[in-house]
């Protein structure tokens, strides 16, 4: 009798402590999304060394969260630290590899810093993840085209059409690959048609470009 009692003694004490370790995790999550809020708040004001205070807090009381880490980026970015905001986006990668928005992100990031072919891979891992995403490709014939690659830069263009017919700075560099590629009146009616999707600088290329005697 007093093996089974101890025996339910030890079931008693482990089930308590499986619960005081359950209340915890709730305790510290619900803290952990009480701090998100505020840091989101202050972002939303762009108040944006108060968000990352509380994001660096947040951070320190979990640093588990891969949405967690993209939001600090974001931060990052309005305080113009890419170096840290690209730092943010791979932690996020790194703690869920099919973050898209992570590897969108960070390769626009590094297509501004001209790292063009750290830009494609990190496009190209975004598109594979989301294929249906207009400005993914579009970001990407961008890198494509800083680079002389026109053809790849061409198909990026018009995929970024065939998504989104109405998109209008896809004409606009669709235009320019043409351009620089021999095809001057192909690249005139791309203008034309950023020009009548609403893109008032596209009549700029167009005077340039297309009114020449």
């Amino acid at each position: 009798m007093k093996k089974v009692s101890g025996f339910l003694l030890l079931c008693c004490l482990l089930w308590v402590s499986a619960c005081k370790t359950a209340s915890q995790t709730e305790e510290a999550k619900a803290k952990a999304e009480a701090l998100r809020l505020r840091a989101v708040s202050s972002l939303q004001k762009q108040d944006y060394a108060t968000a990352l205070a509380q994001y660096d807090s947040l951070l320190r009381l979990t640093d588990t969260v891969a949405d967690y880490y993209f939001e600090r980026a974001i931060v990052k970015e309005f305080l113009t630290d890419t170096a840290g905001a690209i730092q943010d986006y791979e932690r996020a990668i790194e703690l869920n590899r099919h973050f898209a928005d992570a590897w969108c992100n960070k390769g626009e990031l590094y297509r501004l810093q001209k790292r063009y072919q750290e830009a494609i891979e990190a496009l190209s891992k975004a598109i594979r993840l989301q294929p249906r995403i207009a400005i993914l490709y579009y970001n990407r014939g961008l890198a494509y085209a800083a680079i002389d690659s026109t053809d790849a830069a061409l198909d990026d263009f018009t995929t970024a059409l065939d998504l989104a017919p109405n998109f209008a700075y896809a004409h606009l560099e669709r235009g320019k690959v043409l351009y620089q590629t021999g095809h001057r009146e192909r690249a005139c009616q791309e203008w034309a048609k950023a020009y009548e999707k609403g893109l008032s600088e596209a009549a700029d290329w167009v005077k340039q470009h297309c009114l020449q005697q």
